[in-house]
């Protein structure tokens, strides 16, 4: 049961990647100034590799402690909203 809760954060995340990699131009935008406007941009397999990692890593950590914690729950979700973030403002 929880090797295949955490799977499915890590699958969630892999989908994310792919759509994302289909649809976002090459230099995405991961950083926006004060005002708005874009401040940081970033090649498109870095950002896209940086939610991933994120959400692998959560994922790993949970399926290794005994008890469970939210902690690493929190991390894959975290990974998985900058994927979702990343695509619904660079698309």
């Amino acid at each position: 049961m929880k090797k295949s809760f955490y799977l499915c954060f890590i699958i969630a995340a892999v989908v994310l990647a792919v759509v994302g990699w289909m649809i976002l131009p090459d230099m995405v935008v991961v950083q926006f100034g004060m005002n708005g406007t874009p401040s940081n941009t970033m090649p498109k397999l870095g950002a896209l590799a940086a939610g991933v990692a994120i959400t692998v890593v959560g994922c790993l950590f949970g399926m290794k402690k005994e008890e469970q914690s939210y902690a690493e729950i929190i991390l894959s979700i975290v990974g998985i909203f900058i994927l979702g973030f990343t695509i619904l403002v660079n698309r």
